[in-house]
């Protein structure tokens, strides 16, 4: 028997692991709000009651409170649950009112609102869909499953990446936080409030104390959580001489990631930025290729560039590219925006160095 309270069903399903009985304190995480005082016995059905008769006489011999009937007997693999509702509730009167039991419910389908919450704005059509998404993939209880949120520059990926990582924290869930260069992991964190690694850093250990010439898959440690990689469009699926692993970055990854217990993984980029080396498109972003692990892949795309990003020149001219069907030479517009500076070379240097001090390297093109 076990107590999951704090996990709840969404990071740790203890029958999965070879318990008969699972309980929960509902005022914790699972109702968010603690307005009652709750709980729930779930059972496997998969203990053998009959094989222990002497110990639960109460299951396996007759209860004269209902004409004689044996649980075991007339009720099989739901015995226990059987007896506990029929009997143990009838005689304790701990079942809960309507408003409770709708209170509990509504609670358990309302991670897609506690996401909102941490939104900055109304989301769009898209957004909500990939909110919505982003909960039936925590709430899988299989094992071997993950989620690809795909968007160009412009729909919000990154925002609702970062609400997803605050609702997670609020729910005191275990994240972890990747991208493939120091570059994206520190603008990442930047968005998220919380830290993010490189993938490299995180996933692969020296091989000897004092030797920088290999460095071997690392072992994960653990349990019930949520990896988040940022930026994935970047990894490389593509066998090579390495000294990481196995020189394929995505192999390595899935690898440590799923031999963690109850570990997850969420991959968030831009398919249409450029793949990899050697690579015709991003695999890390392809659900085939995902699938191809064995594993069930949720999927979310945001295509509509939001309105507060329409004014940009720099995406309005990234997105007229990317909708181009033809391979032609596109004609770039540059008047009219506020972020696009046309500059002689003589005033390139001190246009740069302007730029620099006013927003900063990161956000100077």
């Amino acid at each position: 028997m076990i107590d999951n309270t704090f996990p709840t069903p969404v990071m740790c399903r203890p029958f999965e692991w070879g318990a008969d009985i699972v309980t929960h304190s509902t005022t914790k995480y699972m109702d968010g709000h603690a307005m009652f005082v709750g709980g729930v016995v779930v059972d496997s059905g998969n203990f053998d009651w009959d094989a222990h008769a002497d110990r639960f006489p109460g299951l396996t011999e007759p209860d004269e409170s209902y004409h004689g009937v044996v649980y075991t007997r007339d009720f099989g693999r739901a015995a226990f649950i059987t007896k506990a509702r029929v009997q143990l509730v009838r005689d304790l009167g701990v079942y809960p009112p309507a408003v409770q039991a709708f209170a509990l419910n509504q609670s358990l389908e309302s991670l897609p609102l506690r996401i909102r919450q941490h939104f900055p704005h109304a989301p769009t059509a898209e957004q909500q869909r990939a909110m919505d998404t982003f909960a039936l993939f925590m709430a899988d209880r299989r094992l071997q499953t993950c989620m690809i949120l795909r968007g160009s520059a412009g729909t919000g990926k990154t925002t609702l990446a970062a609400a997803m990582v605050q609702a997670l924290a609020s729910l005191k869930l275990k994240q972890v936080l990747l991208a493939p260069t120091g570059r994206a992991a520190k603008v990442f964190a930047l968005h998220a409030g919380q830290p993010a690694y490189t993938i490299h850093r995180r996933i692969f250990r020296q091989r000897a104390a004092g030797d920088l010439s290999a460095f071997n898959l690392n072992d994960n440690l653990n349990h019930d959580t949520l990896f988040i990689i940022d930026e994935a469009s970047m990894i490389s699926a593509r066998s090579a001489d390495s000294t990481f692993g196995s020189g394929n970055l995505l192999d390595d990854l899935l690898h440590y990631v799923y031999q963690g217990q109850n570990c997850r993984l969420l991959l968030i980029g831009d398919s249409a930025q450029l793949p990899p080396v050697g690579e015709e498109e991003s695999p890390a972003l392809m659900t085939d290729v995902l699938r191809g692990y064995g594993l069930t892949v949720y999927e979310a795309d945001l295509r509509e560039v939001l309105r507060q990003s329409q004014a940009s020149g720099i995406l309005w001219n990234a997105t007229m590219v990317r909708q181009l069907q033809d391979v032609v030479l596109p004609k770039l517009r540059f008047r009219g925006f506020a972020d696009i500076v046309n500059v002689t070379g003589g005033e390139l240097i001190e246009s740069l160095a302007s730029s620099f001090s006013r927003v900063g390297i990161d956000e100077t093109m």
